[in-house]
C-alpha cells in the first residue's frame, strides 16, 4: 500500500519544530538564567549623576537624573556635575541627547557635538554621545552646554561611565530580550509573507495573512530602529530616525487591509476612508518635515492620533462583525487584535514611567501574539476548507452517481419509445400513424434533449468538456442547421432570414460538433422566445492572418426581450428570465449556460444585447483556423429540402447479415434493437443477462456484441471480463460495443478503459447503429451471407 505523503510530510514537519523550539529553549536557558562570567562585566555602569542647573535667575537647582527640568523661553542651557573619584584609561561618560552639545572639564572644551541637523532635516531622536575622560579629571567639574535650545523641557536621562565596548554591550544585554523577541517575528513574519507571496501568484487571489505578517514585519523593525542599540545595528542614526518615523506612519495601513479584507469588503467604504487618512497623514507630515516646516518630533501627536484612530476603528469592526453580525468566523483574531490593543495601550503606559527600561517589549509581545492568533486561525480556515472539499467531493460524486442512474432509469424507457416511433415511421404509411409518431418523436427529443443538457453541464462543472478540434465543412455546418431551425421557425410561421458572408472559408479546424450545440442552443432560444416577426443568423469572419480567422456569429430575434434587471442572470443554470412570460416554454434553462461556457472553453466570447419587448441578439466571437481559403460562395438562395430523410438520418439498409448479439435486462429494449437490426438486414441474437451471454458466446460465432451496464445480478463491465477468460469461447476477438444508457460525463472513457471497443447511448437511432457497427466491423463480414 503506498503510505500518505502529507501524513509524513506533516509529522517531519512537527518534529522539525519540536527541534526548533527545544534549541531556542536551551539558548534562552542558558542566556537568561545561568550564570556567566562576562568579559565585559562592569565595563560599564549607571553613574549616579546629580546636575546643578543654573536658571536664567542665577538660582541653581539640583536634579537627579531621570528627571525634567522646564526651560521655557531659555535658548542656552548649562548644566554642571561633579565626575567621579575614579576613572580608568579609555573611560567614556554616556549622555543621551538630541540636541547640539559641548562638553567642558574645568572650563576646557572636551567634546562637541553636532546633532540636530542633517540634509534629512533636523534629528529626531536620541544619541548616546561619548564624553571622553582622563585619569586626571577625577572630581573635576563637568559642564554641559546646549547652545540652541527650542524646546520647552529638557530630559534628563540616565548617566553611564565605561569604556566603549563595555557600554555596548550593556545596552544589548539590557535590550536582549525585546531585540530577541523583534528579531524572531521577523523572521517569523518574512517567512509567512512568502508562503503568503507564493499562494497568491499560484491561487491568483489576495491572502489577507499578507497584509498582517508584512505589516508586523515593518512594526518589528521600528521596533528595532526605535530602540537605544540601533547605533550597533544601523550606521547612521539620522537616517534611522527618519525612516523609523515613516515606517510608523505607514504602519496602520497593512493592518487596516488584512482587517478589510478577512471581513470581505463588507465595510469597504469605511475603510478607504482610513486609507484616504493615512496617505494624507504620510505625505503631509513628511513635506512639513522636509521642507523644515515642522519636524516629525513636533508632529509625532498627530501621527500618534491616526494610529491609534485605526487601530480602534478596527476593533470596534472586528467586535461588532464577530458578536452582532454573528461571523463567529473571526473570533480568534478578534480575541487576538483585542489583546493587541490593550497590551499596545500598557507600552504607552510604561514609556511614560519615570524610570522603565525594555521600550516596546509589550508592542513585540502584542504583535507576536496576533501573528500567532492570525495563523492559528488560517490553519483552522484551511483546515475547515479542506473537509469543505472532501465534503463538496463526496457529494459531486454522489451527484455522479445519481445522474448516471437517472440517465439510465429515464433514457430507458425513452429509448424504447423512439426506437419503436422510428420504427413506426419507417414501416407505416397511413398519414395519421405517421402524424401520431412524429408527435411522439418530438415530445420523445426533446425529453432527450434536456437530459442532454443536465448531463452536459455536470461534464462542465466536472472539468471533463473537452474541445476536440478537427477539420469541417463550414457550408455542409451551416447548411445542416438552416435546415433543422427551418423546420421549427415554419412550424411557428415565423421568418428566417440567413445573412452568411460569401467569403467564408470553405474548410476551417474547430470543434464541430461544439459550435453547432452553440448555434442550435442559440437559434432554438430565438425560435422559442419569438411568438410574432422573424429570426435572423449572421456568420462572417474577420481574418487574423493567413491561417487564423476570427469566425462571427450573430443571433438576432424579435422575442419577448430581456429586462435590464435580468442580464446578469442570463447565462446562470437552470434560470427562467420574466417566469410570467415563459412559463409555458419548453426547456430546462441550461443552454445559455452550456452555450456560454463551450464559448469561454473555445476561447471565445459570447455578447448580448436587447431591448425589452422588442427582441434579442447575442454575439459570438469564436477563433478558428484557416485549412482552405476558398470562399464558400453564395448561401442565400439556399431552401432546405422538405419531405425527405436528412443525411445524418439515412442509412443503407444492409449490414450483409452479420451476427449481432445483443445483452439487456429489459424486453423492450431487446425488441427495438432485434427491429432496428433487422431493418438493417443483420441477424440478431437476444440475451437477458450476463451469464446467458456468456453461454451464447461458448455455442455460437458472432460478429459483435452489443452490451448493456447496468443489469441486476452481473453487470455488463463483469460480463465482458469474465468473457475474456471464458473456457470454450467461440468469439475471443470481436468487437464489444456498450450499449448503455449512461451518459454521464466520462462515460465513454470508463467503457473504453475497461477495454470496450466502442460506446453507443441510448436513445440510439437506426444511423447511429449501422454506423458503428460498420466502423468496428471488417468490410469482407459486410457482405451479404451467400457470398462470406
Amino acid at each position: 500500500m503506498r503510505p500518505d505523503k502529507r501524513g509524513f510530510d506533516i509529522i517531519i514537519i512537527a518534529c522539525l519544530s519540536a527541534c526548533i523550539l527545544f534549541t531556542v529553549c536551551v539558548y534562552a536557558y542558558g542566556q537568561f538564567i545561568v550564570h556567566n562570567d562576562s568579559l565585559y562585566d562592569n565595563e560599564a555602569q549607571p553613574f549616579d549623576a546629580v546636575w546643578t542647573y543654573t536658571e536664567p535667575t542665577h538660582v541653581n537647582t539640583m536634579y537627579r537624573a531621570p528627571d525634567r527640568i522646564d526651560v521655557k523661553g531659555v535658548t542656552e542651557i548649562r548644566l554642571n556635575m561633579k565626575l567621579p573619584t575614579e576613572i580608568s584609561d579609555g573611560n567614556c561618560l554616556f549622555l543621551l541627547t538630541a540636541k547640539d552639545m559641548d562638553a567642558y572639564i574645568d572650563g576646557e572644551l572636551r567634546n562637541s557635538y553636532r546633532l540636530s541637523k542633517s540634509v534629512f532635516g533636523r534629528n529626531v531622536k536620541g544619541m548616546w554621545v561619548p564624553i571622553t575622560l582622563r585619569r586626571t579629571d577625577v572630581q573635576k567639574r563637568l559642564t554641559v552646554v546646549y547652545p540652541d535650545n527650542e524646546d520647552d523641557v529638557l530630559y534628563l536621562g540616565e548617566v553611564f561611565i565605561g569604556n566603549r565596548l563595555g557600554f555596548a554591550m550593556m545596552l544589548i544585554n539590557d535590550n536582549a530580550f525585546l531585540l530577541i523577541l523583534a528579531f524572531t517575528i521577523i523572521i517569523f513574519s518574512v517567512v509567512i509573507s512568502i508562503a503568503c507571496f507564493i499562494y497568491r501568484v499560484r491561487e491568483m487571489r489576495v491572502f489577507p495573512l499578507w497584509f498582517l505578517s508584512l505589516g508586523i514585519l515593518f512594526a518589528a523593525v521600528w521596533l528595532i530602529m526605535d530602540n537605544y542599540t540601533y547605533p550597533l545595528i544601523f550606521g547612521n542614526y539620522f537616517v534611522d530616525g527618519i525612516t523609523g518615523y515613516l515606517v510608523l506612519m505607514l504602519l496602520p495601513f497593512p493592518f487596516a487591509a488584512y482587517i478589510c479584507i478577512l471581513l470581505e469588503n463588507r465595510y469597504r467604504t469605511l475603510f478607504d476612508i482610513l486609507r484616504v487618512l493615512i496617505t494624507a497623514d504620510f505625505v503631509t507630515l513628511t513635506v512639513l518635515h522636509f521642507l523644515g516646516i515642522a519636524d516629525f518630533r513636533d508632529t509625532r501627536p498627530v501621527s500618534s492620533v491616526v494610529l491609534v484612530l485605526v487601530a480602534l476603528y478596527c476593533l470596534i469592526v472586528l467586535i461588532y462583525d464577530t458578536f452582532h453580525e454573528k461571523h463567529r468566523e473571526n473570533l480568534f483574531i478578534t480575541i487576538g487584535f483585542i489583546l493587541f490593543v490593550i497590551l499596545s495601550a500598557l507600552e504607552t503606559v510604561h514609556i511614560h514611567l519615570p524610570a522603565h527600561t525594555n521600550d516596546g517589549i509589550f508592542v513585540a509581545l502584542a504583535m507576536l501574539i496576533l501573528l500567532i492568533v492570525a495563523v492559528t486561525q488560517e490553519v483552522v480556515r484551511i483546515s475547515n476548507l479542506r473537509a469543505k472539499s472532501l465534503e463538496a467531493q463526496s457529494a459531486n460524486q454522489a451527484k455522479t452517481t445519481f445522474l448516471a442512474n437517472m440517465s439510465h432509469e429515464i433514457r430507458t424507457p425513452i429509448h424504447a419509445i423512439l426506437g419503436m416511433d422510428e420504427l413506426i415511421l419507417r414501416e407505416d404509411t397511413d398519414p395519421k400513424v405517421r402524424e401520431y409518431a412524429l408527435n411522439i418523436r418530438s415530445a420523445g427529443n426533446a425529453l432527450v434533449d434536456i437530459i442532454s443538457d443536465v448531463l452536459d453541464f455536470s461534464k462542465i462543472e466536472q472539468g471533463r468538456m473537452d474541445i476536440i478540434n478537427a477539420e469541417y465543412e463550414s457550408r455542409l455546418l451551416i447548411s445542416s442547421i438552416i435546415t433543422m431551425i427551418s423546420v421549427k421557425s415554419d412550424e411557428k410561421g415565423l421568418g428566417f432570414v440567413k445573412d452568411i458572408a460569401p467569403d467564408l472559408p470553405s474548410r476551417m479546424i474547430g470543434d464541430e460538433k461544439r459550435l453547432r450545440e452553440i448555434l442550435i442552443n442559440l437559434l432554438n432560444n430565438a425560435v422559442k422566445y419569438t411568438s410574432k416577426g422573424s429570426i435572423t443568423l449572421e456568420v462572417s469572419h474577420e481574418k487574423k492572418d493567413d491561417n487564423h480567422t476570427m469566425l462571427c456569429i450573430t443571433v438576432k430575434d424579435t422575442g419577448i426581450g430581456i429586462r435590464e434587471e435580468d442580464r446578469d442572470k442570463l447565462f446562470k443554470r437552470f434560470e427562467r428570465l420574466d417566469y410570467a412570460k415563459t412559463q409555458s416554454i419548453e426547456g430546462s434553462g441550461l443552454g445559455l449556460a452550456i452555450s456560454a461556457n463551450l464559448i469561454k472553453l473555445m476561447e471565445g466570447t459570447i455578447e448580448c444585447e436587447s431591448v425589452y419587448g422588442k427582441g434579442t441578439e447575442f454575439i459570438v466571437r469564436i477563433p478558428q483556423m484557416i485549412t482552405d481559403p476558398t470562399p464558400i460562395g453564395n448561401m442565400s438562395s439556399y431552401r432546405p429540402l422538405k419531405g425527405k430523410e436528412s443525411k445524418e438520418n439515412s442509412s443503407s439498409g444492409d449490414l450483409g447479415g452479420i451476427r449481432v448479439l445483443v445483452v439487456d435486462d429489459n424486453d423492450m429494449n431487446l425488441k427495438v434493437a432485434n427491429g432496428m437490426l433487422a431493418l438493417l438486414k443483420a441477424k440478431p441474437t437476444m440475451a437477458r443477462s450476463g451469464q446467458e451471454m456468456l453461454d451464447l458466446l461458448t455455442k455460437e460465432e458472432f460478429d459483435v456484441v452489443l452490451l448493456d451496464h447496468m443489469m441486476p445480478g452481473m453487470d455488463g463491465i463483469e460480463a465482458y471480463e469474465k468473457s475474456l477468460t471464458l473456457e470454450g469461447n467461440l468469439n475471443p476477438d470481436i468487437p464489444y460495443i456498450a450499449l448503455t444508457a449512461n451518459a454521464i460525463a466520462g462515460a465513454k472513457d470508463i467503457y473504453l478503459e475497461h477495454g470496450f471497443t466502442d460506446y453507443l447511448s441510448k436513445p440510439m437511432k437506426v444511423v447511429d447503429l449501422e454506423t458503428i457497427i460498420r466502423a468496428h466491423i471488417p468490410p469482407d463480414r459486410q457482405e451479404p451471407a451467400a457470398e462470406r
